[in-house]
C-alpha cells in the first residue's frame, strides 16, 4: 500500500487505531500524517512503526501527530499492549467526564 493509497483507506474505514509505516511508497508516512490531519480530522490514534533512526524521526513523528514511535523490530507484546492502552484511552476519558460531571451535578444537589 502506497501512501495515497493508505489514506485513502483511513478516510474510507474511519479506523479505530492506525499501524503506520513510515517507509512508504509514493510518499513516506509523514505524508499520511498530515493528511489524516487535515483531510480527515480524525481522533484515531496513531502508532508509528519504523526502522529509521528514531534520533531523526521519533520527535518529528509525534509532532506530526503520531501517538507513540515504537522503533522496528517492536517486540510484540509492547506493540499489543501499546495499542489496548491507545483503544482504551477514549473510554477511561469519557468514564473521568461522566465522573467529573457527577460530582458538579451532586453538588448542585
Amino acid at each position: 500500500m502506497d501512501a495515497v493509497q493508505a489514506v485513502l483507506m483511513a478516510r474510507k474505514c474511519q479506523p479505530d487505531l492506525i499501524l503506520l509505516d513510515l517507509g512508504l511508497p509514493g510518499g513516506d508516512g509523514f505524508l499520511v500524517l498530515g493528511r489524516l490531519a487535515t483531510l480527515l480530522r480524525t481522533e484515531a490514534p496513531v502508532i508509528v512503526l519504523s526502522g529509521r533512526d528514531p534520533a531523526e524521526n521519533e520527535a518529528r513523528a509525534l509532532s506530526a501527530g503520531a501517538s507513540v514511535y515504537l522503533q522496528k523490530p517492536a517486540d510484540s507484546d509492547l506493540l499489543l499492549a501499546t495499542a489496548q492502552r491507545l483503544l482504551a484511552a477514549p473510554w477511561e476519558a469519557r468514564g473521568a467526564e461522566i465522573e467529573a460531571y457527577g460530582s458538579v451535578a451532586a453538588s448542585w444537589s
